[in-house]
């Protein structure tokens, strides 16, 4: 499920701006959460997901739930599980 999204580690009750989100890579986007890969360990505990594009995006809260090193691309990457929280509406 070789799918990128835009999100943005979520530090206050505000839609982060844009600078603040970055693209990843998905391995999978589900009804209750969804999982990532990142080349490097993040400490942040919860992100803003983007889905969709321009007016039809709709932001969701994601908390992480795990972290673990797994093989994607030919190379070791981590993977990073998230629940959904909440919607964030601007």
């Amino acid at each position: 499920y070789p799918r990128r999204q835009r999100i943005a580690p979520f530090v206050s009750r505000d839609l982060p701006t844009e600078d603040d989100f970055f693209t990843v890579e998905c391995r999978d986007i589900g009804a209750r959460g969804l999982g990532f890969f990142t080349d490097e360990k993040r400490t942040d505990k919860q992100y803003v997901v983007e889905l969709g594009t321009g007016s039809n995006a709709i932001y969701l809260t994601a908390e992480v739930r795990h972290t673990t090193l797994a093989h994607s691309q030919d190379r070791q990457r981590y993977l990073v599980g998230c629940n959904y929280t909440g919607r964030v509406t601007s």
